[in-house]
């Protein structure tokens, strides 16, 4: 039986998410944005187990256009039937800016990975919370307490061991530079939190996400010519082209997305450190893969991180959003001063 989902499947599982991606702005409250976040989290983290059942075997940079390329269209599709849509939201810079930060940070990712070993990349791309904790301090002025610093040390702790499995020589292993490519390819991902930030006070949610979608691929699609040979997608991974797309893309990146508009992007960042416990927890089930004593440790204090941050959150003063009165303005989508 062939494990990629068929396009009813596809149609069953993704209704009630788009669903919750629609709750009126004026409806959604702090704790419903955590709990948005924490399932773009779970959707974001199918993704691995895609990934392992056959994408390796792709140019993965057209890979990666490709399935943004389809998420993009599938934002469009949403912002048509919200009422949302309009050509006006690429005169926003951060959308460029998204786009030029994108395509350094999957750049980095994908060359650093190839010069470190599997653990201690995983660690670094997770340890994004690091960097957009002090950026949205610095640029955004959110506050964090004593908590919160607890719960973010915490959670790179959990994580540390949900990875590494506390084999301290797997964080010996590897090149210096790849090392460094890793870590700019995550500080370059934490701007993408801040830019979403900035970007959803003359925004709605739904206009960024189709907004970055849309420019995104022209990078990557650069990349593929450039550095790989084989320019050319798998017939046989359409199935999962088309899964990735949907589920673990444009859906989740829509729900993070609302949910930023309720949260920090520090809280957010944190929360999202749970898609690597979801990540291992699908490769268990999916795959058969094994989840050590460390591992459990681990996934534990990256939760009890985000419950600690997460109630530990102090925002700056009242900042008015787009997404907070978007449902009044709708009907005069281009009209938006942007």
């Amino acid at each position: 039986m062939s494990k990629t989902p068929s396009a009813f499947a596809l149609t069953v599982v993704s209704m009630p998410v788009f669903k919750a991606a629609s709750i009126g702005e004026g409806e959604l409250t702090r704790n419903g944005a955590i709990a948005l976040t924490f399932l773009s989290s779970m959707m974001f983290a199918t993704s691995y187990v895609a990934i392992k059942l056959g994408v390796e075997r792709n140019n993965p940079f057209l890979f990666e256009a490709v399935v943004i390329g389809i998420g993009g269209l599938i934002a469009i599709l949403y912002a048509l039937i919200r009422g949302s849509f309009t050509l006006q939201v690429f005169r926003r810079w951060e959308i460029w800016a998204a786009m030029a930060v994108g395509a350094i940070s999957i750049s980095l990712e994908f060359v650093g990975m190839t010069m470190t070993n599997a653990s201690k990349g995983a660690l670094i791309i997770g340890s994004t919370i690091v960097f957009v904790a002090p950026m949205s301090a610095f640029l955004l002025g959110e506050r964090l307490d004593r908590a919160g610093i607890f719960g973010i040390t915490v959670g790179i702790v959990g994580l540390i061991s949900l990875t590494t499995g506390w084999d301290i020589s797997k964080l010996l292993e590897g090149e210096f530079l790849g090392d460094m490519m890793l870590i700019g390819s995550a500080a370059s991902g934490a701007l993408i939190w801040i830019l979403t930030k900035k970007a959803l006070q003359h925004l709605s949610h739904d206009q960024w996400i189709f907004g970055v979608y849309s420019v995104y691929p022209i990078p990557l699609i650069l990349f593929s010519l450039i550095t790989v040979d084989n320019f050319a997608i798998s017939l046989e991974s359409l199935p999962l082209i088309l899964y990735v797309s949907v589920l673990c893309t444009s859906v989740p990146s829509l729900l993070w997305a609302k949910g930023l508009t309720k949260i920090s992007a520090t809280t957010s960042a944190t929360i999202v450190l749970s898609e690597s416990v979801f990540g291992t927890i699908l490769g268990c089930l999916v795959l058969g893969e094994t989840l050590d004593f460390s591992g459990l440790i681990g996934a534990t204090m990256i939760f009890a991180a985000i419950y600690v941050v997460s109630r530990s959150e102090k925002l700056p003063e009242e900042i008015d959003t787009t997404e907070n009165s978007w449902d009044s303005r709708r009907r005069s989508a281009t009209r938006l001063n942007i």
